[in-house]
């Protein structure tokens, strides 16, 4: 288990060779998320999370300064993170925000 400080990288998504990267940041501990000073997460697992009540979540801050949370990715050590992206085909950089975005347009449409 990771402990808060510990340096990760979270992964978007990853298949036939390619892998979508959020990025490499710092693993700051659990938190419930929804309060006024984190981004609210945005996905199916997120929805789970939130129907079942106030509960902690992986909360990692990228070093481009954005928050992701664990119910939107898949996340762990950095080295780790770095070898599954060293043996892709591909590294394609993902924007959190913009996913967000998209993952809540798609929503609304439904």
């Amino acid at each position: 288990m990771a402990q808060a400080g510990e340096r990760v990288g979270a992964i978007y998504g990853q298949g036939d060779g390619v892998v979508e990267l959020f990025g490499y940041g710092v693993y700051e501990g659990d938190f419930p998320f929804g309060d006024t000073k984190t981004t609210d997460p945005a996905g199916w697992v997120a929805d789970m999370a939130r129907t079942a009540g106030p509960l902690a979540n992986p909360r990692i801050r990228l070093d481009s300064g954005q928050i992701v949370w664990g119910c939107e990715c898949w996340w762990g050590p950095e080295d780790r993170i770095k070898q599954v992206c060293g043996a892709a085909r591909e590294v394609r950089p993902v924007d959190i925000d913009q996913t967000r975005a998209e993952v809540r347009a798609a929503n609304s449409k439904e």
